[in-house]
């Protein structure tokens, strides 16, 4: 599971979109993001494992990834809430291990205003959830 996690910051941080939008590097933290981090602020806020079975020699393994985003405006995270769906929604992309990784957004929550953050701040949030699904072949 943790190959998984890590391709999944990977591929966040490869993005050219989500670090213009984020005004740099993008960063994904693992809930809770250190005290003093800055809005926008991107989190893995859950990972469960939904199943791990074999098909046909082969080793699957699916996984429930939400990551949730905090920005200062609405807009800004309508925004990165956007890029984020697109930069996962249907992708498919092959592991260090040679694992195929494919992903799926199987719902994003509505965007809530969060009373205030530790800096006084008003916060808007809004949650992905991707399913991901490894697929190893059987060796031949």
């Amino acid at each position: 599971m943790q190959a998984i996690i890590q391709a999944v910051v990977a591929r966040i941080a490869a993005s050219a979109v989500l670090a213009q939008l984020l005004g740099g590097a993008a960063q994904v933290f693992v809930t809770p993001a250190p005290e003093g981090v800055g809005l926008p602020v991107l989190t893995i806020s859950r990972v469960e494992q939904i199943t791990a079975h074999a098909f046909g020699g082969a080793a699957c393994e699916t996984v429930d990834i939400d990551l949730t985003l905090a920005a200062a405006s609405m807009e800004q995270t309508l925004s990165l809430g956007d890029a984020l769906t697109a930069l996962f929604d249907g992708a498919a992309f092959t592991l260090s291990s040679g694992m195929l990784l494919l992903c799926e957004q199987t719902g994003a929550s509505r965007v809530d205003l969060a009373a205030h953050n530790s800096q006084n701040l008003e916060v808007f949030q809004t949650t992905i959830r991707l399913r991901l699904i490894t697929y190893q072949p059987p060796a031949s």
